[in-house]
């Protein structure tokens, strides 16, 4: 995707990161989320949804204690 010069919009991160939840994938969830902030949708509600799902299933979220 990033080669052939089509932009992502929210829909294509937030499935994106549903993936690498899916897959338990941190490392590549957390370059999505780079480009996400880089094309301005980190404030979009769909696509952080599926931010916090994906830290959520690969178990990044710690509770304090």
């Amino acid at each position: 995707m990033w080669l052939s010069y089509v932009k992502p919009n929210s829909v294509t991160f937030a499935k994106i990161l549903s993936t690498c939840a899916t897959m338990g994938d941190i490392e590549e969830g957390m370059e999505i989320y780079l480009r996400v902030v880089e094309n301005y949708f980190a404030s979009n509600i769909m696509v952080v949804i599926s931010l916090i799902d994906m830290y959520a299933k690969c178990r990044t979220i710690h509770k304090d204690q």
